[in-house]
């Protein structure tokens, strides 16, 4: 019997086993009710187009069992707009509003397995054409007019002899070729065999021999270049690296034609440098020996330090050795050296010998990245081969929940939602793991002066460099438009405050920046601009606040105190619960505090609300008193929470909190006792960490 399927439920012919799914609902059609959402008009007897796999997706509801509104009937909410044309390929007969959508009809073949597929097409005309392969030049000896697929098979004949007067140079582009016998050729010629056109079926010399040129190595006008090659690539640049400084200690390395040296996998050329390089005084490599690639054995003499003088100028024993190479075909200086040892080792000694089995150069990098668990910001120096951050991501897939943009694009694997697409060079992420991982990221190294487009406000910020750099020093090129740069844990650089908390910037990590207009900013070269070893503060008294992926940053001027703290004392900010959100020591230029927001993707509240009231203290160390701050006046911002706000304390008094409470007695091996214990001593604990002691007689 024919039969039209106008809309279906389940599959007809599978097993539903408990139920089918329906928006992501495993066995959603038993002991459920399934309703038509208003906008779905007609039927489907697609099933798993209908069902769907998400909430959005679906064209149905699922709804508990007893809920049966609507039953045997199905409202559609006309409120939908489309193409209200009914002249129209698109054309939505229940559509109310028209939404400028129409799209005319387009005649042409559909069928996308056919050579005339035309994806532009909405209508197929009936005219669509098979491939038909063989070869489609028309000057090819194969050739056929009812190909239309050329299949690489096209091949020519004719006179392949450059001496006879029917050869034509188009036979030297033309491939594959093979001579037919055709050649015809004159009696008068060049008859001189030294010469450049001697023409071995001249019968009579013309008087038209031509030789090599002055000055020139063959009849093409080729030269010798400067390693004696015949038209060679003139490899004999300078050396790329500076030249090493010559000491009274070196190491020899010998390269031979048996050492197997490549390049992304290709045999190394002539002309090609390898080179090997220390770390000097300010923390750059610097070339302590070099040579060129002849295609002959050589050797290369890799200098030590000099003792004698106050700078650091060549390796130190025991130094590790870093190898790059330079490809003279390419311009380019490759750092991803693998290099096994046949004499010697990695580590330079002084009047030692280096041999090599192999050694194999990459154009590609790459780079490791620790991922902590909780939130993070993350960045790279590297420029994969597939940029999408679905693929970035991947290997740590099952520990990533959240990657997000400066923008407030998304890559969320549980909903399967990805608005970021490719990651941008310079750009910082934000991402929440729930454990630690390492993401390695493999690609072409992005250049440290890479120039990143900042937009003016907010924006997350790649560190190029891959050895580390003071912030302040990095950030000079922004001068005043910079207001402030964080790093994932709370550390700042705050030029208002004359703060540097971050220290140096590291690779891997990413930084939130405030500018005040949008700017095109280079990094700076690193050139010994290390900054300082920051010491991590770890309070005394305090739990740490969790980092929950957003804060905000308080600062309190130097002079602004009544009573004066002491290096040592800690600014203590809480929410309206008593939770500690923040906590900074007291810093005599001024003081940060970094006060963490409550995180919306988990179920307890671990941070401050958006517009919670906060609450300021300052812990005395020494007196090991919690002494009242209150904010008089604001000389920016206000004392309630705000992500990414910024706060300046104008005006505070203070005031000493002497109340405390009890927290337990113990006695003086740490066990709990009750008050009226005789005759012995009893350690009484407050919640202020303070302790007394009293002695029990009776």
């Amino acid at each position: 019997t024919d039969y039209t399927v106008l809309d279906r439920i389940g599959d007809f012919d599978g097993d539903p086993g408990s139920g089918w799914s329906v928006a992501g609902t495993s066995n959603a059609t038993y002991y459920n009710t399934l309703i038509r959402k208003c906008e779905i008009a007609e039927g489907n007897p697609d099933w798993d187009l209908s069902a769907g796999t998400t909430i959005a997706n679906s064209e149905w509801e699922v709804s508990s069992y007893s809920n049966y509104s609507g039953a045997n009937s199905h409202t559609v909410c006309y409120n939908v707009a489309g193409c209200t044309d009914e002249t129209m390929w698109n054309y939505c007969y229940y559509c109310p509003f028209d939404d400028g959508s129409c799209i005319p009809f387009i005649d042409g073949c559909t069928d996308e397995t056919m050579w005339n597929y035309n994806p532009e097409a909405n209508t197929d005309n009936d005219l669509c054409v098979e491939f038909i392969y063989g070869c489609t030049d028309p000057i090819a000896y194969n050739y056929h007019e009812d190909f239309n697929t050329d299949d690489g098979s096209c091949y020519y004949v004719g006179c392949t002899d450059s001496l006879a007067i029917n050869y034509s140079e188009i036979y030297e582009i033309l491939s594959p070729f093979y001579d037919d016998g055709s050649c015809v050729y004159s009696d008068s010629g060049c008859t001189e065999e030294e010469a450049c056109n001697y023409n071995e079926y001249a019968q009579t010399d013309d008087g038209s021999c031509e030789y090599i040129s002055d000055g020139a190595c063959d009849c093409d006008g080729n030269i010798l270049d400067c390693l004696g090659v015949c038209g060679g690539n003139n490899a004999c640049f300078d050396d790329p690296w500076s030249q090493p400084i010559i000491t009274s200690c070196n190491t020899t390395l010998a390269l031979t034609s048996e050492t197997i040296i490549t390049i992304d996998n290709e045999a190394i050329a002539i002309g090609d440098w390898i080179g090997v390089f220390y770390t000097d005084d300010n923390n750059d490599l610097a070339c302590g020996g070099s040579g060129v690639w002849t295609g002959e054995n050589i050797s290369i003499a890799i200098w030590g330090d000099d003792s004698t003088t106050n700078e650091k100028d060549g390796f130190g024993d025991g130094e590790i050795l870093t190898w790059m190479v330079w490809d003279n075909e390419t311009n380019k200086i490759m750092t991803n050296i693998d290099v096994n040892y046949s004499l010697g080792s990695e580590y330079f000694i002084c009047n030692d010998l280096l041999a090599i089995n192999s050694l194999s150069a990459f154009s590609t990098v790459v780079q490791e990245i620790v991922i902590p668990e909780g939130w993070f910001i993350f960045s790279t120096y590297v420029s994969p081969e597939s940029p999408d951050m679905t693929d970035i991501i991947s290997p740590i897939l099952d520990n990533t929940t959240i990657v997000k943009s400066w923008n407030g694009d998304v890559y969320w694997p549980l909903m399967n939602i990805n608005s970021i697409g490719d990651i941008s060079p310079g750009e910082g992420y934000q991402i929440k793991m729930t454990s630690l991982d390492t993401l390695s990221l493999e690609g072409d190294l992005i250049s440290g002066d890479y120039p990143i487009d900042m937009p003016g406000g907010w924006f997350l910020l790649a560190y190029l460099h891959q050895n580390p750099a003071d912030a302040e020093a990095m950030m000079s090129p922004l001068a005043d438009d910079l207001v402030i740069i964080k790093s994932w844990n709370g550390d700042v650089y705050w030029p208002l405050m004359g703060i540097n908390s971050i220290g140096n910037m590291v690779s891997g990590q990413g930084y939130q920046i405030k500018t005040e207009n949008p700017f095109t900013f280079v990094y700076e070269d690193i050139n010994g601009r290390l900054g300082f070893d920051q010491d991590q503060f770890i309070s005394i008294k305090f739990n740490k606040p969790l980092n929950t992926g957003n804060n905000m940053v308080i600062g309190i001027p130097s002079d602004i105190w009544l009573n004066q703290s002491q290096v040592g004392d800690e600014i203590v900010v809480y929410d309206s619960n008593g939770l500690v959100v923040g906590n900074a020591p007291y810093r005599e230029d001024g003081t940060v505090v970094t006060v963490w927001g409550d995180d919306n993707l988990t179920k307890v509240k671990d941070g401050a609300f958006i517009g919670e009231a906060l609450t300021f203290k300052l812990w005395r160390s020494s007196e090991y008193l919690l002494e009242d701050i209150v904010v008089e006046s604001w000389l920016e911002g206000n004392g309630y929470y705000s992500i990414d706000g910024i706060s300046v304390v104008g005006s505070m008094s203070q005031s000493i909190n002497t109340s405390k409470q009890l927290v337990k007695i113990t006695d003086l091996i740490g066990r709990d006792v009750k008050e009226n214990s005789e005759k012995s001593v009893l350690l009484y604990i407050y919640d202020d960490g303070s302790v007394k002691r009293r002695y029990i007689l009776k």
